[in-house]
């Protein structure tokens, strides 16, 4: 992957020594076993992490068993809550499901098999799928979510002010990072290199420990929900950018910028095709419920251990689809590609299953 902004690794060396340390603003440590890849089982013990045997033209009264892997958030809470409500059940499939830190580490999953479906950006996606790894976009999952943050004595009051400041964020190559310096700074006439210092390789929980209770960075810019978490636990917390709101105004468009999709591997698609349209059939009807039902807000609230009232707040920056918009993604893919993370935007008809 290439790295362009050469100040980023003063700042990583930094995040690193209070990872020794064993400060609270480090990125944190990997699950048992999982080398760099940062996952946690959260299903049933008991559950394969494999399609094996359930050939659609071996068809079997034993539940479908399927891995899915995603970066557990507001945005891409879907499975989890059809976890819950018992719709994979109904449905007679099993999956496990698996949480990670970040797109990249999810994706060194699926590129190893450890996982048949990844819910994640569509950046990392693209940029996996460039390096020849045999993926496929299946189905959107949400858009939005994304916004700078400040404490109101840090002396920044707009965009333009963060030069000479501080800024944390999650990885390289995700759509967060994308989006900050292929568009925000880059709107603002802001060098990333030589104009800001941006700390990288940050969870959520340590960026926003990191700005509010130690002051370690002058900003963060994160997503829903902790973006209105922050809000309600800290009083000197200050939006600076809002992305959502921003973006759907300068693009013109009626819902807000493309973010994370559901991929999934060629031999799920080609092989176990009814399998994963089983999977999908799930992830539509949870994707309804989560949009059309008043109970909504408290199910998500519950799978992410957090106030109901901060997911409706937090829900006003984000929305839920299924529905594969390419004009969309393409956006969103083009920051990515500006960087040179892939040298080419991905043709659509290899990119995007045709599940027709």
């Amino acid at each position: 992957m290439k790295t362009r902004f050469t100040k980023v690794f003063t700042a990583l060396f930094a995040v690193a020594a209070l990872i020794v340390t064993g400060a609270s603003c480090g990125s944190g440590s990997s699950a048992p076993g999982s080398g760099t890849t940062q996952a946690q089982n959260t299903s049933k013990p008991e559950a394969e992490n494999t399609t094996e045997g359930t050939s659609d033209n071996n068809p079997s009264s034993e539940p479908i068993k399927l891995t899915l892997g995603v970066i557990k958030a507001l945005g891409t809470v879907t499975p989890y809550v059809a976890r819950t409500k018992g719709y994979f059940d109904e449905a007679g499939i099993e999956v496990e499901i698996f949480d990670f830190s970040d797109g990249s580490a999810l994706m060194e999953a699926f590129v190893a098999n450890d996982i048949d479906i990844a819910m994640c950006g569509v950046a990392p996606v693209a940029n996996w799928f460039s390096k020849g790894v045999d993926v496929q976009v299946v189905a959107s999952a949400n858009g939005g979510g994304h916004v700078i943050v400040t404490r109101a004595d840090s002396g920044i009051n707009s965009v333009d002010d963060l030069r000479g400041h501080s800024l944390a964020e999650p990885n390289l190559g995700t759509v967060t990072d994308t989006l900050l310096i292929s568009y925000i700074l880059i709107n603002y006439g802001i060098d990333p290199e030589n104009d800001l210092t941006i700390v990288r390789a940050m969870k959520n929980a340590a960026m926003v420990f990191c700005h509010f209770d130690t002051s370690e960075v002058d900003g963060i810019l994160t997503w829903e929900p902790y973006v209105t978490q922050a809000l309600a636990t800290y009083d000197d917390a200050v939006i600076l950018y809002d992305s959502p709101l921003v973006l759907k105004k300068e693009l013109g468009t009626d819902s807000f910028y493309a973010v994370n999709v559901v991929s999934a591997s060629l031999d799920l698609i080609q092989n176990h095709r009814a399998d994963l349209g089983k999977f999908l059939e799930v992830y539509k009807k949870t994707v309804d419920y989560i949009n059309t039902d008043p109970n909504a807000n408290a199910a998500i609230a519950a799978e992410l251990d957090m106030d109901e009232e901060v997911v409706k707040g937090a829900r006003e920056r984000i929305d839920y689809t299924y529905e594969v918009d390419k004009d969309a993604l393409e956006r969103t893919l083009q920051w990515g590609l500006e960087l040179g993370y892939f040298d080419e935007l991905p043709a659509r008809e290899d990119f995007f299953a045709d599940l027709g």
